[in-house]
């Protein structure tokens, strides 16, 4: 499952606050940001809140992703709506607020373009947009109390529909003139495979090369440093053998039987103790650490554990 090629721009920061899907997307769920957020901005307030998406749109038109679509984010407050939907933030105009929230017409426009290209991919013939949840094109505010996506953009959703059912009625436009999923040191992405050689993924200063080819990042692979793929992964060595102490701050830790939330949880820690760690991976760009007990992995993401 591949995420959009409108989308310039990928967050780069840690979260538990997603799910392996367990349903096809069949749905799309439009937000708005209560705010003329940036991409970055956007993803690091709904990581606060405990949540996620799967895209953010800024005031600009700029599409940015948080969570790859083959995860569910954690955005509409319903369990069954994300697992079906893909989640789009929407910025809001410079100034706006209360009462309507408006939103600028790049924002609208970028998220039909979007919409479309969800649709396409995912086999979804057509938006079905019905004034409630039985429809494929949903709001927060169906699922919670929020006045979540705004006035101006609910009343848009009807129009964003239509424009959408039109753009899957023709043939796809040529590829838009925008760069390609950044690749830098600090975001990673692309569409081709690059293996970046650093000290941590998060430390992008440290990085010392980008490679094509897997077996070139080996070799220049020194000690001390790990060989990490587009998303984050570290991939040589496959597990960085260490042993060392985390105290745990979040009141009930997944414990899982490998690393990565892919995996099944196998029990969980309420007692913010003390754990040894003895092995550590990261997967999707979030590290996990391999309890010495034997007991599985836990999040060693920044609010779930803390390195002593």
């Amino acid at each position: 499952m591949s995420n959009s090629s409108l989308a310039t721009w990928r967050w780069n920061g840690n979260t538990d606050h997603y799910n392996t899907r367990d349903h096809v997307i069949d749905k799309i769920t439009i937000h708005h940001m209560a705010g003329n957020l940036s991409l970055s901005g956007c993803c690091n307030a709904v990581q606060s809140r405990g949540g996620s998406t799967n895209y953010c749109i800024d005031s600009n038109g700029n599409i940015g992703v948080m969570i790859d679509e083959r995860y569910r984010a954690w955005t509409s407050s319903n369990r069954e709506n994300d697992m079906r939907a893909v989640t789009i933030e929407v910025a809001n105009a410079p100034g706006a607020g209360e009462p309507n929230w408006v939103v600028t017409d790049k924002a609208l426009n970028a998220c039909i373009q979007l919409c479309a290209d969800i649709c396409r991919r995912n086999g979804i013939k057509r938006i079905n947009y019905t004034g409630n949840a039985s429809g494929n094109l949903t709001m927060h505010r169906w699922f919670f109390a929020t006045g979540c996506p705004g006035p101006y953009l609910g009343s848009k959703f009807p129009y964003i529909a239509a424009e959408v059912n039109k753009l899957l009625t023709t043939a796809p436009a040529p590829a838009p003139a925008v760069k390609p999923m950044a690749v830098n040191p600090s975001t990673g992405g692309g569409s081709a495979q690059i293996y970046r050689v650093r000290k941590s993924w998060a430390d992008a200063k440290s990085q010392i090369g980008a490679y094509k080819s897997l077996d070139n990042a080996k070799k220049a692979c020194k000690s001390e440093y790990t060989v990490f793929d587009e998303k984050g992964n570290a991939v040589y060595p496959e597990t960085a053998a260490k042993t060392y102490k985390v105290k745990v701050v979040h009141d009930d830790l997944n414990i899982r039987a490998g690393a990565g939330v892919s995996n099944k949880v196998v029990g969980s820690i309420k007692d913010h103790g003390v754990y040894t760690i003895v092995a550590d991976k990261v997967v999707d760009g979030q590290t996990w650490g391999k309890l010495k007990s034997g007991a599985g992995w836990i999040c060693l993401a920044a609010g779930f554990a803390k390195k002593m």
